[in-house]
């Protein structure tokens, strides 16, 4: 979901701490603050190392040329989402033909987002409160700092929440890999004896569906011809556990009407074109499966969200004549409407769910707050 992602929801601590009995703290608000620093030293066992992952929006997005805020602040130094810069800064470049692993821009992820700044000194608690809870179970987060004799054991990942969960699945891939080999070195270091590493991840919204497409596929990407993938579990190599909080593994029907009507996270605060979300390719892996008919016409019929046609029947999206003055700021060398609907991005392959368990006594759990 995008706007109403749960990012900005109360999560439980109790239920986090009840699952997993562990935690970690976020760098920015947690490192002067010495209650984190004794909670994370109280708990004298060592668990399996944990890795965080955000849902959509929860990572912040800069430009990697002049270093302003795309996503995560709307203050000073950042961009404006009311302006025609501020949106092809915030827009995946479009290219007709191109895959989406292949789209790629000047902005680079700068770490995950646990407060969303509004600038003037206000803000509101994104991740915050997730954070602090799980930080009671005495994780270390490796941003944090630690003391000579400490260890580190919990990592979030940050990821670039506009592209597609295939090509974010390569990047925790290698987030995975090198905490793997930090996380071996350390316990070799302090024990003199080699061990087997398993990471638990706890994974919210959107970020529980990059986990699941890691765990079941790996850095595979999609066929292009449309079969459905296999089933490798490749990503199960250093994961014991997967702890999905509010994750939408049917699809959120929610992600349509953002993609309608933009994307208002905070009142007062400027809307993100539906036309600059369309060009992300993480709503329509949202958008819910075909299989469950989640939308139906004035008949009864079913609407296949899949099927560009039914985009353009219903002026939905990138397909609404209205987003059109947004779009030539977009794609300002393209000139006239035809060729920039050729451009456009529209929905492609559905991500299959998982079914069965994981293999290797990985557990999948899924938590609905």
């Amino acid at each position: 979901m995008l706007a109403n992602c749960n990012i900005f929801r109360k999560l439980t601590p109790v239920i986090l701490v009840a699952c997993l009995a562990t935690g970690c703290a976020s760098t920015s608000h947690f490192a002067s603050d010495d209650s984190y620093s004794k909670l994370a030293r109280l708990n004298g066992r060592e668990p399996d190392p944990v890795i965080v992952i955000p849902g959509i929006l929860g990572s912040r997005l800069v430009d990697g040329d002049t270093g302003r805020v795309v996503w995560g602040s709307f203050g000073p130094g950042a961009i404006s989402h009311s302006s025609a810069a501020g949106r092809r800064a915030m827009a995946l470049p479009m290219r007709e033909g191109a895959s989406l692993t292949s789209l790629e821009d000047g902005v680079r992820v700068d770490g995950t987002l646990d407060r969303l700044s509004l600038g003037f000194g206000l803000g509101v608690n994104a991740y915050a409160r997730l954070l602090r809870s799980l930080a009671i179970g005495g994780y270390r987060d490796e941003s944090f700092g630690k003391a000579p004799d400490e260890h580190f054991n919990c990592f979030q990942f940050g990821y670039d929440w506009r592209k597609s969960s295939v090509a974010n699945a390569s990047a925790l891939d290698d987030f995975i890999e090198e905490k793997h080999r930090l996380v071996a070195e350390d316990y070799f270091r302090r024990h003199g004896v080699h061990k087997e590493i398993k990471f638990d991840i706890v994974a919210h919204s959107m970020g529980g569906l990059l986990a699941r497409y890691y765990l079941m596929y790996g850095r595979a990407e999609l066929n292009q011809d449309g079969r459905n993938q296999e089933v490798t579990w490749a990503g199960t190599r250093h994961v014991k556990r997967l702890i999905q909080v509010g994750t939408p593994n049917l699809g959120a029907a929610h992600a349509l009407q953002q993609m309608q009507n933009g994307l208002g996270i905070i009142p007062l605060l400027t809307r993100v074109q539906p036309a600059v979300i369309g060009t992300f390719a993480t709503p329509y892996e949202l958008l819910p499966r075909n299989a469950d008919h989640p939308l139906v016409d004035s008949a009864g019929k079913p609407i296949d969200l899949m099927d560009p046609a039914e985009w353009e029947r219903y002026g939905w999206g990138l397909a609404d004549p209205a987003q059109d003055v947004y779009l030539r700021q977009l794609l300002p060398d393209v000139p006239d409407v035809a060729p920039r609907a050729k451009t456009n991005c529209y929905p492609g392959e559905e991500i299959v769910a998982p079914k069965g368990v994981l293999p290797n006594g990985t557990l999948f759990l899924v938590l609905l707050l």
